[in-house]
């Protein structure tokens, strides 16, 4: 890792900075962008959080949307890849990790937990773990985009 780079996802602040990039691609609205900067809840259920998604999308779209199938695929796999998949025992008294399943480093984050039944936890608790460097050089990205996000306003 002499060289900056981190091709296997070993430090940390790789994984913050891979969700840092996932959320703020101003250009596109996702799953991603939309819960960490729109959605604004700490308990829910998925088919509350695709509704929600899908009513919201169609108030900051001019053209038409189509079906509700696109954006529930976009929460699954956004569900999938911040939250580690749980599975019932067989006793149905508890609740296990599914090793069998390909789990994201994104998880490792603990930004989103699932409960079982379709119901999740956002974690917002403070994160001691998120290197200095990585929180400075996000907040210069967005102060960059909201620098020239202002000058064109301005323009106008």
């Amino acid at each position: 890792l002499e060289d900056g780079r981190d091709p296997y996802l070993e430090l940390p602040g790789s994984i913050w900075l891979v969700h840092f990039w996932l959320n703020f691609n101003v250009e596109h609205l996702t799953a991603y962008r939309y819960f960490f900067n729109f959605a604004n809840v700490q308990h829910f259920e998925k088919t509350k959080l695709i509704a929600d998604c899908f009513e919201d999308a169609k108030k900051l779209v001019d053209s038409e949307l189509g079906n509700i199938s696109t954006i529930k695929k976009d929460i699954d796999c956004f569900l999938n890849t911040y939250s580690k998949k749980l599975k019932a025992t067989p006793s149905k008294k508890s609740i296990n990790i599914d090793e069998d399943h390909f789990i994201s480093p994104l998880s490792e984050l603990n930004l989103i937990q699932d409960n079982g039944g379709g119901f999740y936890i956002s974690n917002l608790a403070e994160r001691p773990e998120l290197p200095i460097e990585i929180f400075t050089y996000a907040l210069l990205e967005f102060f960059k985009t909201e620098t020239v996000d202002s000058k064109v306003s301005t323009v106008d």
